[in-house]
């Protein structure tokens, strides 16, 4: 049953997504969450108060972000996060800055759940008889621009960057909304591990904005 829904909803988010339309198919509602979120436009997400993303999702931009983390059959959140800070002394930086704010226990939380993510999606995906595109953009092997492709994906017209805007735009907002529900559901991980997923992966997103200095997209009218 379970695959069953996160299959349906991963069908349409990418026929919202296609269409760009101005409303998503409405998602079940999940509780406990520490927002009111819905597929509706204007609502917010889960996690913050900034309006969900219901536009079309950057299918390249996920595929270059799998590609980084090993790739659909081998993702590793950690091989992410070293290709992401190049492999090299900016990698150790940002593990001790991560751990030092989150503790060890939650960046190992982060880890376990960014794979069960990943592998949650692709299934669905896979289900549902949808791929990405076989050339991923931007190069996975260009840290930085890997990095700056993604924070670029979570900056809303007139916001500041989130989390999970930029989700919404890698998988759609739906699908994001499915993985979510997933992740609470299972046993394993849960509603605090969720939250804490989305907030690591926000914190290792803004050290990297410093880190590499990128400049925040110009606000849309």
């Amino acid at each position: 049953m379970r695959q069953l829904r996160s299959i349906a909803a991963f069908a349409a988010g990418l026929v919202a997504a296609v269409s760009v339309a101005a409303h998503a198919q409405p998602v079940q509602q999940h509780t406990p969450a520490a927002a009111p979120y819905t597929s509706t436009v204007g609502a917010h997400g889960r996690f913050s108060k900034v309006r969900i993303n219901l536009g079309a999702p950057s299918l390249a931009l996920t595929a270059a972000l799998i590609a980084a983390g090993g790739g659909p059959s081998a993702f590793d959140a950690q091989k992410l996060v070293d290709s992401l800070t190049g492999n090299g002394p900016l990698t150790q930086t940002e593990l001790a800055a991560l751990t030092k704010k989150f503790g060890a226990q939650n960046v190992a939380s982060f880890e376990k759940t960014f794979d069960f993510v990943i592998t949650d999606a692709l299934a669905a995906a896979t289900a549902a008889g949808i791929t990405l595109p076989v050339t991923p953009a931007p190069d996975p092997a260009d840290a930085k621009a890997l990095a700056a492709a993604l924070y670029a994906a979570g900056v809303p017209p007139r916001a500041r960057f989130d989390v999970e805007y930029m989700l919404d735009g890698l998988i759609s907002h739906v699908i994001h909304v499915t993985v979510m529900n997933d992740v609470e559901a299972d046993p394993d991980l849960g509603p605090k591990a969720d939250a804490n997923y989305h907030a690591v992966l926000g914190q290792l997103m803004l050290d990297l904005k410093s880190a590499y200095n990128l400049a925040s997209p110009s606000a849309s009218p």
